[in-house]
């Protein structure tokens, strides 16, 4: 019995969102924008024209697009692409060219798959920069008090620990994103992406074991999920697409609400229920979300806060004793 409690007290499963849990989200989103209008505005340039993209002009444009595509689900990089399609086209096109610079001999498919690119580039590169300093440590230590852990990301856009070579990309077995093709369009708060996960971690857990470690750990998975006995922990700074959601779906998850210094963005869908915001916040400046979603999440979150907290963090560096001491609760 002392060893299966020994062997319990080991987290086989910890996933992370990434946005505002591992890296603060508006500033990687003014880094990013900035290269992104910039990017466009040298094009348009080039094209002799004089109008100027701006960021309210970029993000009006994909509420646009995502009304006109209201009954049809969207990635968010098609969105991102459409977007800077329309922007583009829309300044250019009273304007006359016959200049035969690099920019003309291009299609507009590949002159906006250019610059995205650029805008993806410095999104991950911006996100490396402004890491929380505790991010490394905390990892570190989850890797040395959970030998066998799997550990992957579950996040609904574009963010890849896989390319943040210079941090994340270490210490990560797997990323799911509401961007796959076996996601998509179950992002968070939906199960779909969480499944996915836990089948993302079946695979690893069975290739990595030589299907051998279900016996030892006891965990059975492989043949089919049994959740009571996958110590599975999900860490997220939403209330209702992370906390309550992973919840619903076999996780112990553990809520990142970070001090004031760490600069995570207070999102208008999550801290109204805890801060008492008043409803009529100003939405986070990157976001082309609809009142009626933001509502749906709101709802969520307060749901959430009620019943699915297995903890709350407030610094990063005490999420491992944090995973430690839920696992000695479990089994006493």
């Amino acid at each position: 019995m002392k060893q299966q409690n020994q062997l319990t007290q080991q987290a086989n499963l910890i996933t992370f969102d990434l946005d505002d849990t591992l890296f603060p989200t508006e500033r990687v989103f003014q880094d990013s924008s900035r290269v992104l209008l910039g990017e466009m505005n040298k094009y348009l340039k080039e094209k002799k024209c004089q109008e100027h993209i701006s960021q309210e002009s970029f993000i009006a444009s994909s509420k646009f697009i995502r009304h006109e595509k209201k009954n049809t689900p969207i990635k968010y990089t098609d969105l991102r692409k459409q977007a800077i399609r329309y922007e583009l086209e829309q300044r250019q096109q009273n304007v006359d060219n016959d200049r035969d610079d690099e920019s003309t001999k291009l299609s507009m498919d590949e002159i906006v798959t250019q610059i995205y690119n650029k805008w993806e580039e410095e999104r991950h590169a911006s996100a490396e920069r402004h890491l929380y300093p505790d991010v490394i440590p905390m990892l570190q230590s989850l890797r040395l008090n959970h030998p066998s852990v799997v550990i992957g990301a579950i996040t609904n856009g574009e963010g890849d620990p896989f390319k943040m070579k210079e941090t994340l990309l270490d210490y990560f077995d797997f990323r799911v994103s509401g961007e796959d093709n076996d996601v998509f369009p179950h992002r968070k708060p939906h199960a779909g992406i969480y499944n996915a996960a836990k089948r993302r971690y079946s695979e690893m857990h069975n290739e990595r074991n030589n299907y051998q470690a279900k016996v030892e750990v006891g965990d059975g998975i492989g043949s089919g999920h049994n959740d009571d006995m996958l110590n599975w922990f999900h860490i997220g700074n939403d209330l209702g697409k992370d906390v309550g959601a992973s919840a619903a779906c076999g996780a112990k998850a553990i809520w990142v609400d970070l001090l004031e210094a760490y600069g995570q963005t207070k999102e208008l869908a999550t801290n109204n229920v805890v801060a008492n915001v008043p409803k009529q916040s100003q939405q986070p400046t990157w976001s082309s979300a609809s009142k009626k979603e933001l509502e749906k999440i709101r709802a969520l979150a307060e749901k959430a806060r009620e019943s699915s907290i297995t903890a709350r963090v407030e610094r990063l560096s005490d999420l491992p004793d944090v995973i430690l001491g839920s696992l000695r609760d479990t089994n006493v």
